[in-house]
């Protein structure tokens, strides 16, 4: 059986599910199981989907644009997209599953060389190139888990506080 084929991905009232289509065999057929059962090959093909899901499309929709635009809209984008709404989740579970920590260092490494990329391109080389993208990840990984409570008005003012601060 091809993972690829007979995994989906569901999201639903914030709550992650893995659906399994069990072709061929009636009383397996297209059964939800909650993501806590899911183990084995088909696992890591489910989070990397997830990586793709919350992840890779931002960087894509992105990339072409120039550096001051790229930080800017890639700000706005994790906040309003809420790309980050699993990482609490993901590296608290990363703590005690080897699998798990396998998958959150590469989302972790994808960022940074993402944000690495537009900082060097700003002008910023050496260890403060390497301080601004892990602010900057650190920053908008943890934003929404830590700051819930702020109004969208607050949120705006320092957003654009913030970018000011990452491009000078």
């Amino acid at each position: 059986m091809e993972a690829g084929n007979n995994v989906r991905v569901a999201e639903e009232e914030n709550h992650l599910w893995i659906i399994l289509f069990f072709k061929g065999i009636p009383t397996l057929e297209d059964k939800v199981f909650p993501w806590s059962l899911f183990r084995g090959t088909m696992f890591i093909h489910a989070v990397n989907m997830i990586i793709a899901l919350f992840n890779t499309f931002h960087i894509a929709d992105v990339k072409k644009l120039d550096a001051e635009r790229r930080l800017l809209i890639n700000m706005k984008m994790v906040k309003d997209k809420k790309l980050a709404k699993y990482d609490l989740a993901m590296n608290a579970w990363a703590k005690v599953d080897p699998l798990v920590h396998e998958v959150v260092k590469k989302v972790i490494k994808m960022r940074l060389d993402f944000n690495r990329a537009i900082f060097a391109e700003l002008g910023f080389d050496g260890d403060e190139l390497e301080m601004r993208t892990r602010l900057f990840v650190c920053y908008h990984s943890w934003e929404e888990i830590m700051f819930t409570d702020d109004s969208d008005d607050k949120n705006l003012r320092l957003q654009k506080l913030r970018y000011e601060m990452f491009i000078k």
